[in-house]
Parts: C-alpha cells; structure tokens; sequence
C-alpha cells in the first residue's frame, strides 16, 4: 500500500538539498561550476589577451571578451557569464554604468563582477563597491593574485547558485506537501479526531 503523504512523486529528479534543516545543520555537497563561463571586457586588446592567457593557464577554458563596452550587457544577457571581469574607464559605456545595471538586471544580479582596473582613485573603487563589485583588482594584474580571486568568485555563484535551486526545490516539496494533504483531506481530519 503506498502512503498517500508521500509527495516523493511530485519532487523534481535529481540531487535533492537537505530538507528543511536548520542552517548549522545542513550538509552541503561539493558545490563548483564544472565549466565556468568568463566574459572579459576591456576596451584594451592587449589586456584582453593577457586575461585570456591567464585564465587559459589556469584551465579556464570557456572566455568570453568584448572590447567594445557598449555591446556588453547584449553580451551579457546573451552568454550568461558566471563570473564578469571589467575595467572601469572605457569609452561608450563605462564599467560603473554595465555594474549597475547588472546589479539591476534580476536574471543577472548575483553573478560576480570583479574590477580590474589602472585607475587608482580611491572615489572609483568605493563607487565600485558600493554598486556590489565582488571584488577590486589594480592594473597590471598579478596572475597569482588574479586567479585565486577568480576561484572565490566563482565558488560564490555555485553557491548562489545552489541556494536558488534549494529554494525550488522546498517550495515544490511545500507544494507537493500541501496538495498530497489536500487530496488525503478526510485521513488528516480522522488523524487530528484520533489525537485528540
């Protein structure tokens, strides 16, 4: 006899998050993106390639660049990019302008952006960060320094990542819950009859 509270048959496929567990008590997986997209943009081609260099060297295979800002939230919304690498000060459209609206665009919202950039005005950087840049680099960038922080980063959108399919997930299962009760309606009020 199957148990007509079991939702497990309305439950999407797949890995399932821990269940309604209190945070501290949650055990999550190995959270990584297998193949993380990168979208580069850099009004510098010779920059652009030095990105490129480093992150192919650190077996980032799927880069995406653009030089020209003003194509860059097309390109964007286009390749949905795990991790966004942007300059600053570049003609059309600069990178606080793309920050914004990427942090306005709720699709995109929570991807990472990571500024790298030749200025040193500590009013740019603040700028940055108060619009929700995940990170600040100076130009000429270290590759030692930029590749751990492109790590972080991307381990930070596999989280969110995460999260949002554990959101989907214990809302279908409430669903699943709530419409399994519905149709069992007279077991439940029998069991609350009994209980009392």
């Amino acid at each position: 006899m199957t148990n007509p509270c079991s939702p497990s048959d309305a439950l999407p496929a797949g890995p399932r998050p821990p269940l309604l567990l209190p945070p501290h008590k949650m055990v999550f997986p190995e959270v990584n993106i297998a193949h993380p997209k990168i979208l580069i943009v850099d009004d510098e081609p010779t920059t652009v390639r030095v990105f490129r260099k480093y992150l192919a060297d650190a077996n980032f295979a799927d880069i995406v660049s653009i030089t020209d800002a003003t194509h860059a939230l097309d390109i964007i919304r286009h390749e949905s990019p795990d991790l966004i690498l942007l300059d600053i000060v570049m003609p059309g459209m600069n990178g606080l302008d793309i920050l914004a609206a990427v942090r306005n665009d709720s699709e995109r919202e929570y991807v990472p952006v990571i500024i790298l950039t030749a200025s040193t005005a500590s009013d740019a950087k603040l700028k940055a960060l108060e619009l929700g840049a995940t990170d600040f680099l100076l130009k000429p960038v270290d590759p030692t320094e930029l590749i751990p922080r492109v790590h972080n980063a991307i381990r930070i959108k596999a989280f969110y990542d995460y999260y949002l399919e554990y959101v989907k997930y214990t809302a279908s299962s409430r669903r699943a819950m709530n419409a399994t009760a519905a149709t069992a309606g007279g077991v439940f009020d029998i069991f609350q009859v009994v209980v009392v």
